[in-house]
């Protein structure tokens, strides 16, 4: 299993999400739809028509040759969170796991304990992975105890069709106040949806350790 997810005038990111963006609407393309609308399972791919899909059904290429664009359609924040039981390779100040179907979600938070443990496993069953639904968790170490891994900005795509998941390390504290001092794991648990076509890969920046972002390119487990 490989290894390794805006501030408004009003308030931070954070408040504004709550727990997430909610599903998609009824009006999105499905994880296998066109944004023309349903193609039939049996259907190649049509130059005529613009189909995207394969004999078997599956997501193919479109009718020039490329692949078919990645669309990120909308995206949820656990109020969560717990560590997954992954292998991490290499030790590292940042990590994360980027699962991308059900079997290699359950079985990451399958035993997973402590008093949010129920909770995200309910989160993971919630997610829709049929239909373009994924989880990425980034874990990072905080200066203090008074820190939390939190969405820097909104999830987008890049012109290259990656998707791109910007977090930062944020003091979550008042500045008055004193923190405990001790070098602290902070962690986060994001729903990506997709519609049409599930990325194999994304990238995470993650701000607020250093003068530059920590850059991590996860791959899908799937």
């Amino acid at each position: 299993m490989a290894t390794l997810l805006a501030a408004t005038a009003g308030g931070c990111l954070r408040d504004r999400i709550g727990s997430g963006g909610g599903p998609a609407g009824p009006d999105e393309p499905g994880d296998n739809e066109s944004a023309g609308g349903p193609t039939g399972d049996n259907e190649s791919a049509d130059p005529e028509s613009g189909s995207n899909k394969s004999a078997d059904g599956t997501p193919g290429t479109d009718a020039s040759g490329d692949d078919p664009a990645v669309t990120l359609t909308d995206y949820a924040v656990s109020d969560h969170v717990v560590d997954p039981t992954v292998g991490r390779g290499a030790e590292t100040d940042v990590w994360g796991v980027y699962l991308a179907s059900r079997s290699a979600a359950e079985t990451a938070f399958a035993a997973a304990t402590g008093p949010d443990a129920d909770a995200v496993r309910a989160f993971v069953a919630e997610t829709a992975f049929d239909d373009g639904e994924t989880l990425v968790y980034v874990q990072a170490l905080a200066p203090q105890t008074c820190y939390a891994l939190e969405l820097d900005d909104e999830p987008t795509v890049d012109e290259a069709g990656r998707p791109q998941l910007p977090l930062a390390v944020t003091r979550t504290a008042p500045p008055e106040d004193l923190c405990g001092e001790a070098i602290t794991p902070v962690s986060v648990l994001v729903r990506l949806v997709f519609a049409q076509v599930v990325p194999d890969t994304l990238s995470v920046a993650v701000s607020g350790r250093g003068e530059q972002p920590t850059q991590l390119e996860l791959q899908a487990s799937r």
